[in-house]
């Protein structure tokens, strides 16, 4: 099992576990030759060993982080409706993030990195 599967695993609540596993699944499916690890205490996917978006299961929340508050900034406008930190995006079961917002927040993280 990977870092991120013990991670999914770990999460008791079904609805969460299901709304973490999706956002991870999308996560997978737009990083090229994805590595997973922790990051800031946090699993995470990697590309060219940098982290990409981690992942945090929390009291009243889920979240993720894409380790760079410039990518967070330049999403407000996409963030109207979850509540964020200059670092992380929270949301619930209830409130899902969508896969556009998934996807802009790797593509805008995957630009740094390959900067």
């Amino acid at each position: 099992m990977s870092i991120i599967d013990d991670f999914i695993n770990s999460i008791s609540d079904s609805d969460r576990k299901q709304a973490m596993a999706e956002v991870c699944r999308i996560a997978l499916d737009h990083i090229p030759n994805p590595t997973d690890g922790v990051s800031y205490n946090l699993p995470a996917y990697f590309y060219r060993n940098k982290p990409v978006i981690g992942f945090a299961n929390n009291k009243n929340f889920m979240s993720v982080y894409p380790f760079s508050g410039k990518v967070v900034e330049k999403m407000r406008e996409d963030l109207t409706n979850f509540e964020h930190t200059p670092g992380s995006i929270h949301f619930t079961s209830d409130k899902p993030l969508t896969e556009a917002v998934i996807n802009k927040l790797i593509e805008l993280r995957l630009h740094e990195i390959r900067a």
